[in-house]
């Protein structure tokens, strides 16, 4: 789907919907790789964001709401989070029509602030340690949280909507390469292993990285609600973990910092978690899974364009991904449980 098949009509129409007025303008998505279209219109209590979501289905339009319902349960707790905004009929999505292409509608104000900018890592301390509050304060109330094993929503086949099993399952047919699906088989076999507790185990952001999270005069802000899902909270670690070793490692005029990350980037980190919240001691040692994890979608939503970009990259990548390697692990395993401690 390209932005361009939304017509004006349709995004006008999603927008009143929200309270919005005048003609949303176009910002971001509806390419073929999107998984939306966004806009932003005027609303009486500020810039509007609206997105159209080309998946209809009953199944999607059920995940979405639990997720959104969450970030406002986050958002009435403390969490500057981009909280849902109700439409006119009292929901927090609306579902609109062009032809017979259905499209689900969602908004929320507009939240201001920018992304973490290219500087150097000694330079983001407080940046590294906020970033750790937060999501240390997101596992907490999610220890909280009514929901937690896996969706209160099942589907047709009585499965749940929202389950770590099921994110396997979508990526296991997304990957490429049998030697990668066998290595991603075993992945599961390991997580199936895994205990599953209050502790450590709820319903998670599941991609807070910096590209999630805007920078204001509150402090942090996170976006994106729409891969939240019921998962281990070392889920989310690695994540952060995984992300701040890309950033520098592939993304930044800073990459003589890299080897310093552990105590550039982890010590303010995780002091900040763990002013929030703790895990079973047992937990942190399992780090290297659940980076290992992170790099098996991070391989599957960009191998195309590694492929097309990048093919040398992409083969040391797809070995690296069947002999269990991982950079950022050997780099930042031992200090991480270390400071677990």
């Amino acid at each position: 789907m390209k932005s361009r098949q939304i017509t004006d009509r349709l995004s006008t129409e999603a927008a009143r919907l929200f309270g919005a007025v005048g003609t949303p303008v176009y910002i971001a998505g509806g390419h073929e790789w999107s998984d939306g279209t966004v806009y932003q219109a005027s609303h009486p209590l500020g810039a509007l964001m609206l997105k159209l979501i080309p998946d209809a289905s009953q199944e999607n339009i059920l995940g979405l709401i639990e997720r959104l319902e969450f970030f406002d349960y986050l958002g009435a707790r403390g969490i500057q989070v981009a909280r849902p905004l109700h439409s006119v009929n009292g929901a927090v999505i609306e579902t609109v029509a062009e032809d017979e292409a259905i499209f689900i509608a969602r908004a929320w104000t507009r939240i201001p602030g920018e992304h973490l900018p290219d500087q150097h890592p000694k330079d983001l301390s407080d940046y590294y340690h906020a970033w750790g509050t937060m999501l240390g304060k997101l596992h907490r109330l999610a220890r909280e949280h009514p929901q937690w094993r896996h969706s209160a929503c099942l589907d047709g086949s009585g499965a749940p909507n929202l389950s770590w099993q099921r994110e396997w399952e979508l990526f296991f047919h997304w990957l490429k390469g049998d030697g990668v699906k066998k290595a991603w088989e075993g992945i599961r076999a390991e997580l199936e292993r895994l205990p599953v507790s209050r502790d450590n185990f709820g319903f998670i952001h599941n991609d807070p990285h910096p590209g999630n999270i805007l920078v204001n005069e509150s402090g942090l802000a996170l976006l994106d609600p729409e891969v939240a899902n019921y998962h281990w909270f070392m889920t989310d670690l690695g994540i952060c973990l995984n992300s701040e070793h890309s950033r520098i490692g592939h993304h930044s005029k800073h990459k003589e910092a890299l080897a310093d990350l552990p105590d550039l980037f982890l010590r303010p980190f995780m002091q900040g978690y763990h002013s929030q919240n703790r895990l079973p001691a047992d937990e942190y040692h399992r780090i290297r899974l659940f980076l290992r994890y992170r790099r098996f979608l991070m391989y599957a939503v960009f191998y195309e364009q590694i492929k097309q970009h990048d093919p040398d990259y992409l083969k040391g990548f797809t070995r690296e991904l069947i002999d269990g390697k991982n950079p950022a692990a050997d780099l930042m395993e031992t200090e991480f449980i270390r400071l677990s401690r």
